[in-house]
């Protein structure tokens, strides 16, 4: 198992072009005094409000002018990899909207693209503007891929129109960068090991059992853990939702493959997430197809599989953190706890089947000590930040 790592606390602050930039020049010095050292990127529209040098004479780290270009050709990438956290703060609408649906045409949103790590985005503009369909959209696409988005409040904006629209007050934005910045220090350099999607048992050469997962809770999970620097190792069962910026993946079809790399992973993880829909049973595997017309009656012998949770619960080592999920049709809070217990959990997430391929979902995280999460139509990757909030306590509770 790995220890956090202790890197400086690096933040990129991305500043766009709204009347709010002059906000930014507040939060920055903040920052700076809290620990932080801050580069900054400055859209061209920013410039129109604040000069490179404003920024220049209160940053610990470099500031990147619209006017400067790539400065190398890989200046974004490494932007990118060297921040632990990104803040655009005034997010404009084009903006939003450029890094909702992939456009990378500045330095911002090159660097917003290529990053895995969390980031956050402070909307500020007119009431029209942001009660768009088109804002919202994006901003609703932003969530989905796990920005933050601190949403704007009411109040006369500067353009003199009444609405929402106005930068989040200073002390919010700060507060959130802060909560984030704990998570971060408390996870990165962690192995995660996160397990998704469904496994296949196969009847013969082209028949198979297996269910309904998507993947989608999985992937989810493991972008949030990489979004917090941790060392992420996914295992997926087939299906088209799957995380290929993992720093390692293995692919598996049925549960005993999935058993199998589950145990050759599980002794050095800090962290495991059984996010997979495991078959209960499996079959004995017939040569060819079988014929419809060569039998009157085909029977399948079920047989079960290995509990792989309870498997590796059983080989649960002092300071790792263990997540499952619990998936129900009766007594779903009651029978997720029982799991918990029976199979040495920290944690455990429950949920119905309805989950299975939609993205907006109910689920409720339970505690080792009964007490309970409910998160209410939010999507998985929000669940995922939540998971992961709750492997951030514990690991503050350990030290």
């Amino acid at each position: 198992m790995r220890k956090s790592s202790n890197l400086e606390k690096r933040i990129l602050l991305g500043v766009t072009g709204s009347v709010a930039a002059f906000r930014s020049l507040e939060l920055l010095r903040k920052l700076v005094k809290n620990g932080f050292v801050v580069d900054v990127v400055l859209t061209e529209g920013a410039e129109l409000f604040l000069t490179p040098l404003s920024f220049t004479s209160l940053t610990n780290g470099n500031v990147y002018p619209s006017g400067s270009g790539y400065l190398t050709p890989f200046a974004h990438l490494d932007l990118a990899k060297g921040s632990q956290l990104i803040v655009v703060c005034p997010a404009t609408a084009n903006t939003l909207n450029k890094i909702a649906n992939g456009i990378a045409d500045n330095l911002l949103t090159s660097v917003l693209i290529a990053s895995t790590a969390r980031k956050i985005v402070c909307p500020a503009m007119n009431v029209n503007m942001y009660r768009s369909q088109q804002v919202q959209d994006s901003l609703k696409k932003l969530r989905n891929m796990g920005y933050i988005v601190i949403e704007p409040q009411k109040g006369q904006l500067a353009c003199g129109d009444e609405g929402e629209g106005k930068l989040a007050p200073l002390e919010e934005i700060f507060a959130t960068i802060m909560e984030s910045s704990e998570e971060i220090e408390l996870i990165q350099g962690l192995k995660v090991l996160v397990v998704s999607g469904p496994t296949r048992e196969w009847i013969d050469e082209v028949r198979f059992i297996s269910n309904a997962s998507s993947g989608l809770m999985g992937t989810a999970l493991a972008a949030e853990a990489k979004s917090l620097g941790a060392e992420v190792v996914f295992i997926t069962g087939p299906c088209e939702n799957r995380f290929y910026l993992a720093d390692k993946i293995l692919y598996v079809e049925s549960a005993k493959d999935m058993y199998d790399a589950v145990m050759q992973e599980i002794d050095d993880a800090d962290v495991l997430v059984m996010a997979a829909a495991v078959a209960d049973f499996t079959v004995r595997k017939h040569k060819g197809k079988v014929k419809k017309e060569d039998i009157e009656k085909f029977t399948l012998e079920l047989e079960p599989t290995v509990d792989i949770l309870r498997e590796a619960g059983s080989r649960k080592k002092n300071g790792q953190i263990f997540v499952g999920f619990s998936l129900e049709t009766d007594n779903l809070l009651d029978n997720a706890l029982t799991k918990l217990k029976k199979k040495n959990l920290d944690i455990i997430v429950a949920n119905s089947p309805e989950s299975f391929s939609k993205d907006i979902t109910n689920a409720t995280i339970i505690r080792k000590d009964g007490t309970q999460v409910d998160l209410e139509k939010v999507s998985k990757r929000k669940i995922a930040m939540e998971v992961f909030k709750e492997v951030a306590r514990l690991r503050k509770l350990s030290r």
